[in-house]
């Protein structure tokens, strides 16, 4: 397709299509040495795939990005139920699990995770659009930072309005369970949802 000018219109291939995001990051990789990053980037994958097996969510139709220190997951066929309870559950299990037998500081595990909903255009580099956007910053927001770091918890999640919302209308979550945070990284400001924390060091 052209336009008006005659030339390729680069929008023309562009067919986004509604999804869900989860992204997640390990806390403080960088002030880790390198032995420790790898371990922890190797348990992070263990229990993520274990994690999205146990949820029914085969790890191909996730679409999973690496980014270093955290992945990166979309789906769109997968229902926010399954995200909200088994994934995040299992998520959370199985950092506790690892934590249990970790040998020193470095080799304990606190992880980040943020969900959203959106549209976004999936080419053959990845995905991209706002909602992507909207996602590292929820990952990024100094609010969800300082939770965990205050409580010491293993486990820190974040959802955007729009999942909250949906969620406590569907009754999937215990909104009580919930509180809002103003989000304001490189520019961008949202409201966002983070879960209550629970000890680091519970089990």
């Amino acid at each position: 397709m052209r336009n008006q000018s005659g030339d390729e219109d680069p929008m023309s291939g562009a067919k986004p299509r509604h999804h869900l995001l989860i992204a997640t990051d390990i806390t403080r990789f960088s002030q880790r040495d390198e032995a420790a990053q790898i371990l922890l980037r190797k348990v992070m994958y263990q229990i993520t795939r274990q994690a999205c097996d146990t949820a029914g969510l085969p790890w191909h139709t996730l679409s999973p990005e690496d980014r270093g220190d955290g992945i990166l997951l979309v789906s769109s066929r997968a229902g926010l139920e399954t995200f909200l309870t088994t994934l995040i559950q299992e998520l959370r299990a199985g950092i506790q699990a690892h934590n249990r037998t970790a040998q020193t500081a470095d080799h304990r595990l606190q992880m980040r995770i943020a969900l959203t909903d959106g549209y976004v255009h999936r080419d053959e580099y990845g995905v991209t659009g706002t909602a992507v956007n909207s996602l590292f910053r929820l990952l990024d927001a100094e609010p969800l930072r300082k939770q965990i770091q205050e409580a010491q918890a293993d486990f820190g999640l974040i959802v955007s309005d729009s999942v909250y919302q949906t969620a406590a209308g569907y009754h999937l979550i215990d909104p009580g369970s919930f509180s809002q945070a103003d989000v304001d990284v490189k520019g961008t400001r949202l409201t966002a949802w983070i879960l209550d924390p629970m000890p680091g060091r519970e089990a």
